[in-house]
């Protein structure tokens, strides 16, 4: 398989990750509603976010692993790559013990971190010790998981991922049904995740069997230099990390904090769709960057910036197209999934879709700046948008409600990463910041007409079941996709792209 296709296949397992957590994740949700109550299900939710920070006590290492074994890739460089994986191994293993104390200390207050009713208490110390329990597994695979991915075989992490989501709604399912509570739900994680980790850690091993061998016979000096390279980066991308987290998981804290677990329900129910459409157009940036850095290291400076400048106009019409749909059928969603009364208004939908749109464009340029090396150019600006996006949240929640949290997150992109990001990326790597702006505004321009027709299409034809609902999503997404194939991309390019579709149906059918 080519790199090209290897890319390909990465976006495709990861659209179908989507696709299955998304399915599983409608059907199980009213079920565990039900069976837990909305006290129970927010304050996992909430348990999920706050140890959710413990990966940040890597320290950056993981972080720090991707540039320097993407640089190793691109060189063909077969002893940088060995004395990373076993460097990276040794490190990664030792901050885990600290996760684990500090997890125990998060257990030890977790009733004044999440405020549950009194019969709630023990269930919620208990879920906290399994989930620290389960960092238990972590060296065995995040490593490897980084060294897959630097090496564009992401697939098989995803096609894992497939697996692991499926047997946790399995698992998280029975144990609601059997009254396991808030413990029952962390317990089918830990237990869902075990071939996970013991998958991953096979297929590193096998992957570089004489890299390992090569780190084993290494002089002390060359250890030594992989190790300061490691602790170069390590740093910086530590405090791109607690950027990302805080950003990340703060909404769910806020919202518990403030407003009480049980409204966390309606605010997680209306942005899922939006959430999900994120995530799977971040995995692009995820499925690509590696492919990106092995460019850059093998000096390919111009088509580096062509293929960054062609990504960022992907995201931008797979964002349109994926995310229209979301605007004109999320209450109708919403409605039919979990209840009128679990949808948090129409205004939380928009800016939930602006968010999805807004952190997809500016995580592809995160992962190219970042998987070249150059994550300290991008500390700074993060941190000034978490600031912004956390003081944000905390006051707009106070005062408009479910809201607040997403207003920050806007504030936070708009005050800094969409207008800077391509100042830097001009700066690290000559692209120009105008193409990567037309890029995006080429996509959103088209877009307008098909929002407006959509939004009246769900408003005329109001779709009365699950089939229908589905087929009018389908029928905007794939509207606005032929004539954005039609009207904005080049013939070369639309040449460019069946050929790579090709190549990945035919691997898939290998």
């Amino acid at each position: 398989m080519t790199r090209s296709r290897f890319a390909g296949w990465n976006f495709a397992s990861a659209l179908l990750f989507a696709i299955v957590t998304m399915v599983v994740g409608v059907f199980a949700t009213p079920w565990l509603l039900q069976w837990l109550g909305e006290d129970r299900f927010g304050a996992y939710k909430a348990v999920i976010d706050w140890f959710g920070y413990l990966a940040l006590l890597d320290f950056g290492i993981l972080g720090a692993m991707q540039p320097l074994f993407a640089e190793a890739l691109g060189k063909s460089d077969t002893s940088a790559m060995g004395l990373l994986v076993a460097t990276g191994s040794r490190l990664y293993a030792r901050v885990v013990g600290v996760m684990i104390v500090v997890g125990l200390i998060i257990t030890s207050m977790i009733t004044h971190l999440i405020p549950v009713p009194a019969p709630l208490t023990g269930e919620l110390r208990i879920a906290s010790l399994i989930v620290v329990a389960g960092l238990l597994l972590l060296p065995l695979s995040a490593p490897f998981r980084i060294v897959l991915e630097s090496d564009q075989r992401g697939y098989r992490v995803n096609n894992l991922l497939v697996v692991q989501s499926l047997a946790t709604t399995a698992l998280s399912l029975g144990f609601a049904y059997y009254g396991g509570g808030i413990a029952g739900q962390a317990l089918a994680v830990l237990i869902a995740s075990l071939p996970y980790h013991l998958r991953l850690l096979t297929y590193g091993r096998r992957r570089f069997p004489r890299e390992m061998r090569d780190a084993a016979a290494a002089t002390p000096a060359d250890a030594a230099t992989a190790r300061a390279r490691l602790l170069s980066l390590n740093r910086p991308t530590f405090v791109l990390n607690l950027c990302g987290r805080v950003g990340l998981l703060s909404d769910n804290i806020v919202i518990a904090a403030l407003l009480g677990p049980a409204a966390v329900v309606p605010f997680f129910a209306t942005q899922r769709i939006a959430v999900m459409v994120q995530g799977q157009l971040q995995s692009l940036g995820n499925a690509t960057w590696a492919g990106l850095a092995q460019l850059h290291a093998a000096g390919e400076r111009e088509l580096f910036n062509r293929r960054l400048v062609d990504l960022t106009g992907l995201v931008a019409a797979l964002g349109v197209a994926t995310l229209i749909p979301v605007i004109a059928f999320n209450e109708a969603f919403v409605t039919r999934w979990l209840g009128a009364q679990r949808f948090g208004g129409q205004a939380l939908t928009l800016v939930a879709v602006l968010n999805a749109f807004l952190l997809s464009i500016s995580s592809l340029w995160g992962w190219a700046l970042n998987g070249t090396g150059r994550v300290e150019q991008i500390v700074r600006p993060f941190g000034i948008q978490t600031v912004v996006n956390l003081v944000m949240s905390i006051a707009l929640t106070k005062a408009l409600g479910l809201i607040g949290p997403m207003l920050g997150t806007t504030l936070g992109y708009l005050s800094v990463s969409i207008w800077y990001f391509p100042v830097l990326m001009h700066r690290a790597f000559g692209v120009s910041g105008g193409e990567l702006r037309r890029a995006i505004a080429k996509p959103v321009l088209l877009g307008t007409p098909f929002g407006i027709a959509t939004w009246m299409l769900a408003r005329t034809y109001a779709p009365t079941g699950w089939l229908m609902l589905l087929a009018e999503m389908m029928l905007a997404t794939a509207c606005y996709l032929c004539a954005w194939w039609l009207v904005l991309l080049p013939k070369s390019e639309r040449h460019l792209y069946t050929k790579r579709v090709a190549g990945v149906l035919r691997y898939q059918s290998a």
